[in-house]
């Protein structure tokens, strides 16, 4: 569920998660429809000396309100959940996961005390039982902790000792840290891109907030591996019952560690599932249709950071695959750069087409920098594949035709139902409107109880589309993806009509012949597959180009002309007439010089 630090996810979910335990815990009486009321505010710190922690760089400061259900749908998304705040001004609150969130960072302390003064918080919420509840929580004092920075030794110690043996970690004092109000939370997780590991974990009141050290067993950690110990010490300013749900205020304060390889290195396969579509609504209710697959990808992509946070130029970076790939031997392409501070990267994304037949592809896949292997894995493909499934939502609307929930199931690629998804690491869903803007999002989904309740905020016609993403176990990651868009009748930006006699074939006056039974990929008789993108018309088409491994642009006006968008012959370059799939020419504009998809072809 929640983490105490993760590299992009909000610290301050540990709180929530910290008080769903300690406090449900702590007060017999749990209320029928919420279990647990908080707010907090908090710092954030980082250790990379002995010296001991200091602030966070980037947004070291938060606030958060939460209230937790007793259960799925047990407080009403309509009226929304809201807090009352000190200048009476009011904040609505967002479902995420298992309760209705606020989380917010800030860059200084004047911001966090101006966005989220002291004061007295009234919460109010509708349960499905218990009705409206409003009751109050006030954070005053600024009892923020001290930073539980690592003693010297023990950062040291971490740094430069055997992990496998067994470390103990030690922290300076809690400051005015009881032994019955406060507690330490201790976690430790491997270091890396995308999803990373609990290694271990304390639950709340295990360690009061007099304790100064822990022990960690030998066996647990590796002597090379990378992690992270985060410690975080909770002042409690506040306690009571709202309702009959726990509620709690308080001050939190936090230090995140990086020790052993603190290198980052991944390497991932990502499957995207494409093009599906909204039917239209009945009673109250859309269902979606996505079958048969028109328009499902994947890609190899990469993560490398050194422990100085340097990344390499993806001109220095290429890929390794089993001779059958489409990825051996390829160069990379950059979609995340030196202003996310990480280096990503990876070849020919929304390309290559799921394979049905995983034959030759698996093996070993690997990243080198500069012909030096960085990262490698062992894949088989037709595991894989299998682990490729569809998630086929349904939508719930409330009667003024807000969303009120989104049930789903996982189909397999020949579209039959899977239940066995224990290969699956989390899975999450976001809903997103014009322009992408996102709507609602929401992480860890529960696979078992296939259905999330969304903010009445939502309006279905605000909805533009749902992407559905997971990780599995084995590093790789898979989408499915719904638009409205797909629903519409558009004209076709070739200028194609039927061909009598031929099915899925068109032709058109100026782009000749292609099939379009698999649109919006193509397969022209000149050029072969392309994937034309949804956001063309027919004065401006862009095109993934298979064979040429690249985005290209042309219309009507510039037809024989295309532009190729990167490359070695990135630019305008002319198409001859008389080119099949398997033998393309083409001449460039800047310098008239020839050259052949594949390459090196003789010309006569």
């Amino acid at each position: 569920m929640f983490s105490i630090h993760s590299f992009v996810t909000n610290r301050a979910c540990i709180l929530i998660l910290a008080l769903i335990a300690c406090l449900s815990g702590q007060v017999g009486l749990i209320a029928q429809d919420a279990d647990l009321i908080a707010i907090g505010k908090e710092k954030f710190h980082s250790q990379d000396s002995a010296s001991g922690a200091v602030l966070e760089d980037f947004e070291p400061y938060g606030a958060f309100a939460f209230i937790g259900e007793s259960s799925p749908g047990s407080i009403l998304a309509n009226p929304v959940p809201f807090i009352l705040e000190p200048d009476m001004t009011t904040t609505q609150l967002v479902f995420e996961e298992d309760g209705w969130n606020f989380e917010e960072d800030y860059d200084d302390m004047a911001t966090l005390d101006s966005e989220t003064p002291n004061g007295t918080y009234t919460i109010n919420y509708t349960g499905t039982n218990d009705g409206a509840v409003s009751g109050s929580l006030t954070i005053t004092g600024d009892a923020y902790p001290n930073a539980p920075s690592l003693t010297a030794a023990s950062f040291n110690a971490l740094q430069s000792g055997s992990l496998s043996t067994g470390v103990t970690i030690e922290w300076v004092p809690f400051q005015g840290g009881s032994a019955t109000d406060d507690f330490i939370l201790i976690e430790i997780e491997t270091i890396g891109f995308g999803n990373s590991d609990i290694i271990f974990e304390t639950e709340p009141f295990e360690i009061n907030g007099t304790i100064t050290s822990v022990a960690i067993p030998a066996g647990l950690l590796e002597d090379g591996g990378g992690y992270e110990v985060c410690i975080e010490f909770f002042k409690s300013v506040e306690s009571k019952e709202i309702g009959g749900a726990s509620a709690a205020a308080f001050y939190g304060s936090d230090n995140c560690v990086a020790f052993g390889d603190t290198s980052r290195k991944s390497l991932q396969l990502n499957f995207f599932h494409d093009s599906g579509s909204f039917n239209s609504p009945a009673s109250n209710q859309i269902t979606t249709s996505i079958f048969p697959l028109s328009n499902s990808q994947y890609s190899l992509s990469y993560g490398l950071e050194d422990d100085a946070s340097n990344f390499p130029d993806e001109s220095l970076v290429s890929f390794g695959a089993p001779a059958g790939s489409p990825f051996n031997g390829v160069t990379a392409t950059s979609f995340f750069g030196p202003d996310q501070g990480v280096g990503f990267g990876n070849y020919q994304p929304n390309s290559t087409p799921v394979p049905m037949d995983a034959s030759g592809l698996s093996g070993t896949y690997s990243v080198s920098v500069s012909g030096v292997e960085a990262v490698s894995k062992e894949v088989d493909f037709s595991s894989v594949v299998e682990q490729s499934l569809i998630v086929v939502p349904t939508i719930n609307l409330n009667p003024d035709n807000t969303i009120q929930s989104v049930d789903f199931v996982l189909k397999d690629l020949q579209n039959q139902e899977v239940t066995s998804t224990n290969f699956i690491h989390n899975l999450s869903i976001n809903i997103f409107g014009a322009d992408f803007t996102p709507l609602f999002e929401t992480f860890d989904l529960s696979i078992e109880t296939a259905s999330i309740v969304t903010s009445s905020l939502i309006a279905w016609d605000d909805v533009q589309g749902l992407n559905f993403f997971y990780t599995t176990q084995s590093g790789n990651s898979y989408s499915t993806g719904y638009d409205k868009d797909v629903n519409q009748s558009e004209p076709d930006v070739l200028g194609g009509t039927d061909i009598q006699g031929f099915q899925g074939w068109k032709g058109s006056p100026w782009y000749m012949n292609y099939n379009v039974e698999f649109w919006p990929w193509i397969f022209h008789d000149e050029h072969g597959w392309q994937f034309v993108a949804t956001a063309s018309t027919s004065d401006v088409i862009f095109a993934w180009d298979l064979g040429l491994g690249e985005w290209v642009f042309f219309n009507e006006s510039s037809y024989r002309w295309i532009f190729i968008f990167g490359g070695d012959n990135a630019g305008w370059v002319f198409t001859f007439g008389d080119n099949t799939p398997d033998r393309r020419f083409f001449q460039r504009l800047d310098n008239g010089s020839l050259f052949s998809v594949p390459p090196d072809l003789p010309a006569n």
